[in-house]
């Protein structure tokens, strides 16, 4: 799951989580879920913390290097070792608790344990890093500077607005003392000795102002590779389609080593812990549901393994293989047995996954796959057999095609329908039972000059 970050505390200058001299994460419980931990003094805490005004209980769970002796009381107070604390944590100044448990861990202990660097349960990833800085950058904080001039600006063009809604007028007469909105009418003739002009309260800066607008838009876009043409914005007349594919090709690319770098990472995720985290949480025995085509699939595998059985045990009490109608029959009840089940459950042994081997390729953004090449090579692979229909069944073109298969990266049980099901009983028998008409055979052609003709 997420982490919150505003729960976690570790030294902000290191590279990664892993490196830290520390890793703090705060927990927040209640009496009832605290006393379902397998911890000791939690009764003892939850007295300590009814004495308090706080909602929750905090709880700080500690990761880093303490002193041997904390772990083991014979253990050497020189040597460090990795370990897992978890310590009551009382209300107070935070800061001043977190330091205290940076240098060494204080207060009351609940848990304790000596822990590989191995069995560290977080892992963080990171959009784009700094040096020098554990937190990585994301687009918010980058476009901070662009946002900050825009705002200005916008701010400026406000308050200019303002002055340029005023109606003000000059003139150098005077005999002029009235307020133009309120003593003079529309239409009325004003006699002055010097014209009565308006006074320039415009804004007549708003090119200059529009011109750094546009340019902090385009700063912004190359920031974060937003131009036109990932945006789905309309080009500019003129514009080749080359140039717009090049363009857009160039710009996806930046996206996709960003996408690499977290699926790689997610991709270790699910090797080193998710993976062992299902083997461990499933030692027990249990059943397996299955379903639809992973049903389907199962089923076949077991009419071939009871087929099996059935034909060996045929062959043992009879000493001899059955006719093709038997084996048939045979194999038919199988499948109508099988068939019948819509579900079915799998009991998995104990320790089932413990010693299990397995080969296991995982691709989440497909940066192992070139998508182009694949989606060209199916196009072509369904192309070659709406040609030729036979490459499936002959085997030599079969043969032949599967190595093309393997060439271009592909299995033939890739493309392969699923295997047809097999025969009903009722259906064999409807078969084997005959009453149909014959099909009619073809007569040969009367050849004249010979005097008889066979039928």
């Amino acid at each position: 799951f997420f982490l919150d970050l505003r729960n976690l505390i570790n030294e902000q200058s290191a590279d990664r989580l892993k490196d830290s001299n520390y890793v703090i994460e705060i927990h927040y419980y209640s009496p009832e879920e605290l006393r379902k931990k397998n911890w000791d003094n939690t009764e003892e805490v939850i007295k300590m913390w009814r004495t308090t005004n706080v909602p929750y209980i905090r709880i700080l769970e500690r990761y880093g290097e303490v002193p041997e002796n904390r772990i083991r009381e014979d253990g050497d107070p020189q040597k460090y070792v990795y370990s897992r604390f978890i310590v009551y944590s009382k209300e107070g100044r935070l800061y001043d608790d977190i330091r205290r448990y940076e240098l060494g861990i204080t207060g009351l202990v609940l848990d304790k344990e000596e822990i590989s660097r191995e069995e560290f349960p977080y892992r963080d990833i990171h959009w784009e890093k700094i040096p020098g800085r554990w937190l990585g950058v994301g687009r918010v904080e980058m476009l901070f500077d662009p946002q900050i001039r825009i705002n200005e600006m916008m701010n400026l063009r406000a308050k200019a607005s303002y002055f340029a809604a005023i109606e003000l007028f000059q003139t150098a007469d005077e005999t002029i003392n009235k307020n133009l909105l309120t003593d003079v009418k529309s239409g009325q003739i004003l006699h002055t000795r010097f014209p009565l002009t308006r006074v320039p309260t415009e804004e007549r800066n708003l090119a200059s102002y529009q011109v750094e607008h546009n340019t902090w838009l385009q700063n912004r876009d190359e920031l974060t590779m937003a131009y036109d043409v990932i945006r789905g914005e309309r080009l500019p007349a003129g514009t080749p389609l080359g140039a717009a594919v090049l363009a857009a090709q160039m710009t996806t690319s930046y996206f996709d080593q960003i996408r690499e770098n977290i699926g790689l990472e997610i991709k270790e995720l699910l090797y080193k812990d998710i993976i062992p985290q299902f083997q461990k949480e499933n030692t027990k025995e249990h059943y397996l549901k299955l379903v639809g085509e992973d049903l389907d699939k199962w089923q076949n595998l077991q009419i071939k393994l009871e087929t099996n059985k059935e034909l060996l045990k045929f062959l043992a009490q009879k000493r001899k293989l059955p006719t093709l109608v038997q084996y048939e029959l045979m194999k038919a009840r199988i499948v109508e047995r099988r068939k019948a089940k819509k579900e079915e459950e799998i009991l998995i042994p104990e320790n089932f996954y413990q010693d299990l081997k397995y080969y296991i390729d995982i691709i989440i953004t497909g940066e192992a796959k070139d998508i182009r090449t694949k989606a060209m090579n199916l196009q072509m692979v369904l192309q070659a057999i709406t040609v030729d229909p036979t490459l499936l069944e002959n085997p030599t073109k079969r043969k032949i095609f599967i190595q093309i298969l393997g060439k271009a990266g592909m299995h033939i049980e890739d493309i392969e329908a699923i295997e047809k099901e097999p025969e009903t009983l009722p259906e064999i028998v409807r078969r084997r039972a005959g009453g149909g008409i014959a099909r009619p055979v073809a007569m040969p052609p009367i050849i004249p000059g010979r005097e008889e003709v066979r039928v």
